[in-house]
């Protein structure tokens, strides 16, 4: 059945299950007694709600509110700031244009976030995410997921799951969360992430990167590519800059295992290890280069940090600095 307040700012649709023939609304103010599965809003902004079924839900003009409910859905932002919500089922969710907020619920879904700066959230299920051509905020939820920031300054964070995380065109932020997962900054000067939280909470807070005390063992593997990247590795992370002049950093969070980080393409011209420490940190801070058949260990104060590959003739001391950071907080 349908409900519609004609002429009003704010139309709301309930699609029933889906298959009975009466989920067709045109314009925002009529509905049509046709099969299909559909629900059409109009130039308002409109409540949308799907049932049971496989529905196709098209908000058009105005700032509007989708929900797919269960089944397969297909939801279509497309002008407007929408909230679209696919619920449970494989969806298929593109905000098209606005700044749009995007959740895919339960199963494998596919939200794109389209032009303007949005907000995408896989749920759980293996998502994919697709940011589209702004600055786009990207959570991929439970699952194995894939992220593609397209162009932009985003924010790419792959929580739990073996992720793979790209963020393409702009200078993006790439976390990989829990998971073993794989980053690929690609164009830009990016921030990739591969340090982990004991308790899971975020280490990127109000546009700082907030690095925990400890860390997981949890192998992610770090791709700068092109552009001045910074790449902060953590347990077990193997990292490969690429183009550019990278900086590569370790930290406090490595100290009571021996599976530190591999830097696996380090430049002596131009790049930089940082090992970074708490502020309370009472050592004298002394770099030492350890050379372990063609590799090179770096050392503070006699602890290992990482693990630079073929570098055991090229690197120097000079080349990696002590930093002490009030960002090292306990995890």
């Amino acid at each position: 059945m349908g409900l519609v307040a004609a002429g009003s700012l704010l139309s709301v649709l309930f699609g029933g299950d889906g298959d009975d023939g009466d989920d067709r609304a045109a314009d925002g103010s009529s509905e049509t007694d046709e099969p299909g599965q559909e629900l059409r809003g109009g130039p308002s902004d409109d409540l949308l709600l799907g049932g049971a079924g496989d529905d196709s839900i098209v908000g058009n003009l105005g700032n509007d509110t989708l929900a797919g409910g269960a089944g397969d859905d297909l939801l279509l932002g497309r002008g407007g700031d929408d909230q679209i919500d696919g619920d449970a089922g494989e969806d298929s969710i593109s905000g098209e244009r606005g700044m749009d907020r995007l959740f895919g619920g339960t199963g494998d879904d596919l939200l794109d976030g389209g032009e303007g700066d949005d907000l995408l959230n896989g749920g759980n299920g293996a998502d994919t995410l697709l940011g589209g051509g702004n600055d786009d905020v990207m959570r991929g939820g439970a699952g194995n997921d894939l992220l593609l920031g397209g162009f932009g300054e985003d924010l790419l964070q792959g929580n739990g799951g073996a992720d793979t995380l790209d963020g393409e065109g702009g200078d993006d932020v790439l976390e990989g969360g829990e998971g073993s997962d794989q980053l690929f900054g690609a164009e830009g000067s990016d921030v990739l992430i591969g340090v982990l939280r004991a308790d899971g909470a975020s280490v990127v807070s109000g546009g700082e990167q907030i690095l925990p005390a400890t860390d997981v063992v949890d192998p992610d593997t770090l791709y700068g590519g092109p552009g001045e990247d910074l790449m902060i590795l953590g347990l077990g992370d193997i990292a490969y800059g690429g183009g550019g002049e990278d900086t590569f950093a370790v930290g406090s969070w490595m100290t009571a295992s021996t599976d530190t980080g591999v830097i696996a393409d380090f430049e002596p011209t131009g790049e930089e290890i940082l090992v970074l420490l708490p502020q309370t940190y009472a050592g004298a801070g002394v770099v030492t280069i350890l050379g372990e058949n063609t590799d090179a260990l770096v050392q503070v104060d006699g602890q290992t940090y990482a693990r630079v590959t073929g570098a055991a003739a090229t690197l120097t001391p000079a080349m990696v600095s002590v930093v002490l950071t009030p960002f090292v907080v306990a995890g």
